[in-house]
């Protein structure tokens, strides 16, 4: 299933939000937010040391992290009885040259005793997300659902 932006109301993290990025060796960057401190880096094959994930691991994250958030925010709310959530985000390039486009396969699993109508409620609030809604427009994601 495609999703497409929706109007919802949905949380925005406050803004201006901003990263600190340092290249620390050839493909090896430090990125920093406040307390926070973690490692970019491009595996050897595509000549890095491997230190930590590479970009587009941290944006494929980043969605999938939203993505449960938004969800189990959303289902506490609109009290459904969520048990569980993962999910599983697959990244890779369509087309090519400037026509190309970042495509996102995810599966997303939803451990519960969940009414269809609440199945259906989960599947329209995760367009809520909003890392899923900046990416919406320039990439095509796919979803998957699992209940259980």
């Amino acid at each position: 299933m495609e999703f497409y932006i929706l109007h919802f109301t949905f949380y925005i993290p406050p803004m201006p939000l901003s990263v600190n990025c340092r290249l620390e060796e050839k493909s090896r960057v430090r990125l920093r937010l406040g307390p926070h401190e973690w490692l970019a880096d491009q595996p050897p094959a595509q000549g890095g040391g491997d230190a930590g994930p590479n970009p587009f691991a941290h944006l494929l994250g980043a969605l999938g992290s939203c993505a449960l958030i938004t969800l189990s925010a959303y289902a506490a709310k609109a009290k459904i009885p969520v048990a569980g959530l993962a999910g599983d985000f697959a990244g890779r390039w369509e087309g090519e040259g400037e026509a190309a486009r970042f495509a996102v396969d995810a599966v997303l699993r939803v451990r519960g005793a969940i009414a269809p109508r609440d199945r259906e409620r989960l599947e329209r609030a995760a367009g809520r997300c909003p890392v899923w809604r900046v990416l919406a427009p320039g990439a095509k994601i796919a979803c998957r659902w699992e209940f259980a």
